[in-house]
């Protein structure tokens, strides 16, 4: 399977930033499950103000598969979406080009994380996705969500669209992604 990305990501990009949230998390005493629901939560308030309909969250492959993962499943327009969802927590420090804001991401950016083993596990989820749905006939997109949250409870998103591009066969088969 031959997976391809630009460094800066595929499509056009969408970003928001968005006023304090009482239940976002900040730097200090913030779990990683909490900070992958908050980043969840932002991304399907956000897609849902364009028209998104969600059919799956977390959903999980049943049996030998269920390692692997998709965060938010949902249909936009005549599109199945595979969205995955990465989130960071900002503490205060340099400035954030993108915003102008005066805080700098923890460690590295959350796009740095969708790495190509990631990408191919979001491929392989998506494969055991619409083959347990029978939905191989679907127009399908696969996009990226990064959620920075702010120490004021504030976050920054940023909205990747068609982040992988999938030539001819996937998964070591001869099978071709999909049959269209």
């Amino acid at each position: 399977m031959t997976i391809r990305t630009q460094a800066d990501m595929i499509g056009p990009m969408d970003t928001r930033k968005n006023q304090p949230d009482a239940a976002a998390p900040t730097s200090r005493g913030c779990s990683r499950q909490a900070l992958g629901v908050a980043g969840e939560n932002a991304a399907l308030v956000f897609l849902q103000g364009k028209g998104f309909r969600l059919l799956e969250r977390n959903w999980r492959p049943q049996g030998l598969a269920a390692r692997l993962e998709l965060d938010l499943v949902g249909e936009l327009k005549n599109l199945l979406l595979f969205v995955e969802v990465k989130s960071r927590t900002c503490v205060a420090g340099a400035v954030d080009a993108p915003t102008g804001q005066g805080y700098f991401p923890d460690k590295r950016e959350p796009r740095s994380a969708f790495t190509p083993a990631k990408r191919m596990h979001l491929v392989q989820a998506a494969r055991h996705f619409l083959t347990e749905r029978r939905l191989w006939s679907k127009s399908c997109r696969f996009d990226l969500i990064c959620v920075n949250f702010y120490p004021d409870g504030s976050h920054y998103l940023e909205h990747h669209e068609h982040v992988i591009e999938l030539d001819t066969p996937v998964g070591g088969c001869n099978a071709a992604w999909q049959p269209w």
